[in-house]
């Protein structure tokens, strides 16, 4: 396998600061453990599935008895904590800002003794996914590294080590990430309506004032000097910066829809913002740690109406099209959304008629990784363009879920579900050797441009989710070459073949069990759905 190339994020890291003090006889014997795990990636996944049998085997009866002395709640999160974890990152979850609240000691003494014996079985679990993630890491697999990391702080969202490779630090009794922290010092608290605002303003923001150049007004004023986007609400979150003329409200909502989609963004594509070499520094406790926060925010610009939109964009981009009506209109017109690399910037439009937010995920996928290098350059323009729409689209199915997980790569997502319809029904496949070779005018001008987006939609889910995760590193290492290739003078980008170890005839194959796979697993949904409904009626 191609030696890895070096990532792009590390440059645009904000700080490496010191880890916190941590228990050193932990570390002790987690290296003495260490020396005992596997060597291999599947040895490490062998070691992992009897990790979750044994979750499976503890938790499990202890829900049930949980249940019986009508304890729900605790119940059905001990139930939910023995299933096991699918490392096809498909979900993850939101991790609480508040560590564990101490046992209820007013508990029966029995029903207290045992949930005392599990949260001890929790740590010691925890630990052990943690010591076997280090091992991952150590032998080149940096993405199922951190996937175990992920598990590590489901079963104890306190681990100290691995909340701080996740970038956060312990404030005042709280989990923060820095700029989290930055804001508390300011005195500044997270309202759910008006975003980041200084506490001793909350009360009159919540009475309808607004804080606007140094006084106070009421916020149909503000409405109205805010119309102009040259004077907009600019909303400062962790990662971005959105700028708007619709409302404050709307601002602070497409921020934190942002935000959350950058915390799951930032753990499935980990490895492309880090080097193994950096990765196995975070897990062996060095002087150094990767601070999540990255440098300059991504800029957004959302506008109130699609006229406003096509008004400021067409001054950018003036090329006319002919529509369906046989008017002329211009192009930015039939687009609902748009990154433009020159201004480093997307752009988006209030629609009340879309249907979920599939298309800032999309454009957000492209500034982010786009973002991750300082320098302007063009990606993909001669070869592997298919991925760079592949990615985007896979990433529109990023979906946020009511039990404080968000989940991607849904089959029944529409850019999946037409990827069967293209493969299987259609007939519609470009052979993979030679979907790589097409070059951006290539893919672009095609005269089944949707169906080019249909497969590298399907191709890409394969190579995220394929034997729980098989190629994921390989895929992620693809895009790492492509952006690093990018540049007055190219490098080599070694093709997906080289990096799967597997030949480009065989992918094809296995592509087409996978989509045949899907096909079966979305009848037997169907039927279950359908299923259901029939008994409501």
């Amino acid at each position: 396998m191609p030696a890895p190339r070096p990532r792009l994020g590390f440059a645009s890291v904000t700080s490496l600061a010191p880890f916190f003090a941590v228990v050193f006889s932990f570390l002790l014997n987690a290296a003495t453990v260490e020396a005992r795990l596997p060597v291999t990636i599947e040895e490490v996944r062998a070691e992992h599935a009897e990790l979750q049998a044994e979750a499976t085997g503890t938790l499990e009866p202890l829900a049930a008895e949980l249940k019986q002395a009508n304890l729900l709640e605790e119940a059905a999160r001990i139930h939910k904590l023995s299933e096991p974890t699918e490392m096809s990152l498909s979900r993850v979850v939101s991790l609480p800002r508040k560590p564990r609240p101490p046992l209820d000691s007013t508990l029966p003494a029995a029903i207290y003794s045992k949930l005392r014996e599990n949260r001890s079985f929790l740590e010691t679990h925890s630990n052990k996914l943690y010591i076997l993630g280090r091992r991952a890491a150590k032998i080149g697999n940096p993405g199922y590294a951190y996937g175990l990391i992920q598990e590590c702080l489901r079963y104890n969202p306190d681990h100290q080590i691995a909340r701080k490779i996740m970038g956060y630090e312990r404030f005042h009794d709280e989990w923060l990430t820095p700029f989290q922290k930055r804001m508390a010092l300011k005195n500044y608290v997270e309202h759910p309506q008006f975003g980041w605002i200084l506490e001793a303003h909350v009360a009159r923001y919540e009475k309808g004032e607004r804080y606007y150049n140094n006084g106070w007004i009421s916020a149909a004023r503000e409405q109205e000097l805010r119309r102009d986007l040259n004077n907009s609400w600019s909303i400062e979150s962790e990662h971005f910066l959105v700028k708007t003329n619709h409302s404050l409200e709307k601002g602070v909502e497409i921020s934190r829809k942002l935000e959350d989609f950058h915390s799951y963004f930032y753990q499935t594509f980990h490895a492309f913002f880090t080097t193994p070499e950096q990765m196995q520094q975070l897990f062996e406790n060095s002087s150094r740690n990767l601070n999540r926060s990255l440098g300059d925010r991504h800029q957004v610009f959302y506008f109130a109406s699609k006229d406003e939109y096509v008004a400021h964009l067409s001054r950018k981009i003036p090329d006319m099209i002919i529509n369906e009506a046989g008017q002329k209109v211009p192009k930015i017109s039939i687009t609902n959304g748009i990154y433009l690399t020159g201004d480093r910037a997307s752009y988006f439009y209030y629609d009340r008629d879309a249907r979920d937010d599939s298309v800032i995920y999309h454009e957000a996928t492209h500034q982010i990784f786009f973002e991750s290098a300082p320098r302007r350059r063009q990606v993909a323009e001669r070869q592997h363009f298919w991925l760079m729409e592949g990615i985007a689209c896979y990433m529109e199915s990023f979906t946020e879920e009511e039990d404080d997980f968000s989940s991607i790569g849904n089959i029944l997502h529409d850019r999946f579900y037409a990827a069967r319809v293209r493969y299987l029904d259609d007939k519609h496949y470009i052979p993979l050797a030679q979907f790589c070779n097409m070059s951006m005018l290539e893919f672009q001008n095609h005269p089944r441009l949707a169906w080019n987006y249909s497969q590298a939609s399907g191709l890409t889910h394969f190579f995220m989710h394929y034997d729980k995760g098989r190629y994921r590193d390989a895929l992620i290492e693809h895009l790492v070459q492509i952006y690093n290739a990018a540049g007055f003078r190219p490098a080599p980008v070694a093709s997906l073949a080289e990096l799967t170890e597997t030949t480009y005839e065989d992918l094809d194959r296995q592509y087409d069990a996978y989509i045949r796979e899907q096909s079966t697993a979305e009848q037997e949904i169907l039927k279950r759905y359908n299923a259901q409904v029939k008994d409501l009626e």
